[in-house]
């Protein structure tokens, strides 16, 4: 498996997946899906909407939509299996207009459990069907099924929280105007950009570009704007030579006071630390990450990786 594999079950249910190996920090989030993430090999590091959470081999973890979050290997050749799906997967255990929080990860405590067991159990399943294309009606059928196993446990069988489902603003070409707000400010995210310049570019009232963001993306503007500029921040910190407070203004923080203590928020330590953590661990494998440098995608039928899925599947 080179490349992501996906598929779209009627109702505009949406689930991907992919194995790959963990480097340095890849800062992501989801608007509307759900990702779990299984250690398959190694152990590493993760931080979830700022909780940081050691995960061993077997191990896993869910994160709710909208929730930034970065993985970091602690040891060599960690790989993970991925999961994402679209929360509507959970629509069936979940009552109308109302959206799962879940706050679980495994541990030495609970990873043999058996609702743990049949998580992986139903995820090896699923991965091997993406991955098999879930063109043939048996591929497909497992994929759907597994899929909707996996919401069943997940909403009956693990701890969450209820919470309001947000209401869709009522807008004609909402999606195509946020489509433009998000390629604006890709295109710069470096500059000191405010609310108010979305708006005024837009043409737009700043209230309703501000509620239009929340609905939307599920996060405030402030909130998606320094995410962008975190993201290429990491890359910078794998530069060598690059001063930080450069890296800090090059990526639209006012200050490096400002970018120390935000990505000590979300990250654990502060950007030197980092710094030298992954140019210690990392660089003489080149495996820091960089901009346009794909991830290493791991095909489920290399024979390690075969054997451990079959161990998923001996419940």
């Amino acid at each position: 498996m080179s490349t992501l594999c996906s598929h779209t079950f009627p109702g505009n249910t949406y689930v991907d997946g992919y194995i790959h190996k963990i480097y340095g920090y890849r800062y992501n989030w989801h608007e509307d899906m759900y990702e779990i993430d299984i250690v398959l090999r190694g152990k590493l590091e993760f931080y979830r909407g700022g909780e940081k959470i050691i995960l061993q081999q077997d191990d896993f973890l869910i994160v709710n939509p909208g929730v930034g979050h970065a993985s970091y290997p602690l040891e060599p050749d960690t790989v993970t299996l991925v999961l994402h799906f679209s929360s509507r997967a959970l629509s069936d255990f979940t009552p109308r207009q109302s959206c799962r929080r879940f706050s679980f990860h495994s541990d030495e405590t609970n990873r043999n459990q058996r609702n743990c067991r049949l998580i992986r159990y139903f995820a090896a399943n699923l991965i091997r069907a993406l991955a098999d294309g879930c063109q043939r009606g048996p591929g497909r059928n497992l994929a759907r099924s597994s899929l909707g196993m996996i919401a069943y446990l997940l909403s009956t069988q693990f701890p969450s929280e209820l919470y309001p489902r947000s209401v869709e603003v009522d807008v004609t070409d909402d999606s195509t105007l946020m489509a433009q707000i998000t390629a604006f400010i890709s295109e710069n995210y470096a500059d000191k950009l405010m609310l108010q310049d979305v708006a005024d570019r837009f043409h737009y009232n700043r209230t309703y570009i501000s509620s239009l963001f929340k609905q939307t993306m599920g996060i405030g503007f402030h909130e998606y704007l320094t995410r962008i500029r975190f993201q290429q921040a990491i890359f910078d910190l794998g530069v060598p030579g690059k001063n930080l407070s450069q890296i800090a203004l090059d990526n639209g923080f006012p200050d490096l006071k400002s970018f120390n203590q935000l990505f000590e928020e979300n990250f654990g330590m502060v950007p030197k630390e980092y710094r030298a953590r992954i140019r210690r661990e990392l660089a003489d494998d080149d495996l820091i990450p960089v901009p346009g440098r794909p991830r290493t995608f791991l095909d489920p039928e290399e024979p390690w990786l075969r054997s451990r899925l079959e161990q998923y599947l001996e419940i």
